[in-house]
């Protein structure tokens, strides 16, 4: 076996890089924030279109400069809202990115619209806008672009895209709040735009969601949608609701308790944001020019939120022959050894999902027949198979890079180092030891 100066590897009994005591947990919830919920409870409660709802819309709408914001119980109902109001209809089709969480494409089928998948860009891990041109059809009424781990998507191609098809741009920011391009803030380049307010976003209330737009029409359409067709409003002293239904509509509403977290929340948001900025340059630095390791690419004159940043491997350089994800996962279970909490984030491919690869897009119901699916084609998306074969994620929650210390990025430094110094790589991809990173509830192998 080969000799190495580094220290021992902690897979070998060796001292872990990370001290976990310096990992600090997100959602970081303060003694405001807990305030903020109480006094909601106690004087905001039982409210069908309460006081810190509404704030939270009009505080959103100040912080992104949009006209308009409907807030809802989910980024998922956030973006059928945006969806929705942008003009999308049964039988239309909508085309989305590889990579992304499964609730864009169901979003879509929840419009009774048909979900296309487009490969992403190698560099940036968002849409692919050569490769979506080929999938545009007569019946294309939308594209929705995803602002991938916080990074803004090349809008200026996707307006162009639009214009050129004729079809609306419908932007997933639900990683981005916060991030610009070009000066410009995710949400501000489409008809609509749909945010996440869920635990793993760089601004949380744990749940919710917010669909902007600066359209009146779009607007009114995502507040008949979010409130069960009612045209809701506040209530002043000796109101009654109407319970007047004029649409059909779901029942998308926020408390007013999770409002409240979320408006405490936006006041350190953009403190957050820079703190996962530094972080993340800090790795960057520390790690550039590693064989073997890509840093993420931030294309100039973007700032992204730092949802999440993803590291790809190259295993040709260490001789790796066999099949990239083993190499990357051998790299995760090491690097976890040290501390350094590096996951995957999405595993495959919107396309290899069952969901995309049924017949039809019902919901499952008891005695559904089974019919069996698609196979999964790795032809389709090369770039996205490629990515998440051989990549890895730093800054998930709940150790996302918004609330961590100087010291832990330099021990996440010493740790990746420590485990990509070319003797210790040797071991890691020779070793028996090695246990698969395990995946709950399992994936059937035939996929991968």
């Amino acid at each position: 076996m080969a000799t190495s100066s580094a220290p021992i590897l902690a897979v070998d009994g060796g001292r872990p890089a990370v001290d976990r005591d310096e990992l600090r947990r997100w959602p970081e919830i303060t003694k405001a924030d807990v305030a903020a919920v109480v006094s909601a409870l106690e004087t905001d409660i039982g409210s069908a279109a309460g006081k810190n709802v509404t704030l939270l819309g009009e505080e959103f709408c100040a912080y992104t400069s949009r006209k308009y914001a409907v807030v809802v119980s989910s980024g998922t109902a956030a973006c059928h809202a945006a969806l929705i109001a942008a003009g999308v209809r049964s039988g239309d089709e909508v085309i989305v990115p590889a990579l992304s969480f499964q609730a864009t494409f169901l979003a879509v089928q929840q419009c009774d619209a048909r979900p296309i998948i487009a490969d992403i860009r190698p560099d940036t891990f968002t849409m692919d806008w050569g490769d979506a041109a080929r999938l545009v059809s007569e019946r294309t009424r939308a594209i929705f672009p995803v602002h991938a781990h916080g990074l803004v998507a090349d809008m200026d191609a996707a307006q162009k895209f639009a214009t050129r098809h004729g079809v609306v741009l419908v932007e997933d920011a639900c990683q981005a709040m916060g991030a610009t391009a070009h000066g410009r803030m995710a949400g501000d380049f489409g008809v609509t735009a749909a945010f996440s307010l869920a635990r793993a976003k760089p601004w949380t209330a744990v749940v919710g969601g917010i669909m902007s737009t600066d359209d009146t029409d779009s607007y009114q359409a995502a507040r008949y949608l979010a409130n069960l067709g009612e045209r809701r409003q506040p209530l002043a002293p000796g109101d009654l609701r109407a319970y007047w239904c004029e649409y059909p509509g779901f029942n998308y509403r926020l408390s007013a308790s999770d409002a409240a977290l979320a408006r405490s929340q936006l006041k350190r948001l953009d403190a957050y944001l820079a703190r996962a900025r530094e972080n993340l340059a800090a790795l960057c630095d520390g790690l550039d020019g590693i064989p073997g390791l890509v840093v993420p690419h931030i294309p100039s004159d973007h700032v992204p939120s730092v949802a999440y940043a993803r590291f790809m491997v190259d295993p040709a350089v260490f001789g790796w022959t066999g099949h990239p994800r083993e190499c990357s996962d051998r790299i995760i279970w090491a690097l976890r050894a040290e501390g350094v909490m590096a996951s995957r984030w999405q595993l495959n491919p919107l396309s290899a999902m069952p969901a995309l690869r049924r017949s039809t897009a019902e919901p499952y119901y008891p005695g559904m027949p089974q019919a069996p699916l698609r196979p999964v084609d790795r032809t389709l998306h090369p770039v996205t198979w490629h990515v998440l074969d051989s990549s890895f994620i730093l800054g998930e929650e709940p150790y996302m890079f918004h609330v961590q210390t100087d010291r832990a990025m330099t021990q996440f430094v010493e740790g990746i180092r420590k485990v990509f110094e070319p003797a210790h790589m040797a071991r890691i991809l020779a070793s028996d030891d090695y246990k698969p990173v395990r995946i709950v509830p399992p994936i059937p192998e035939d996929i991968m």
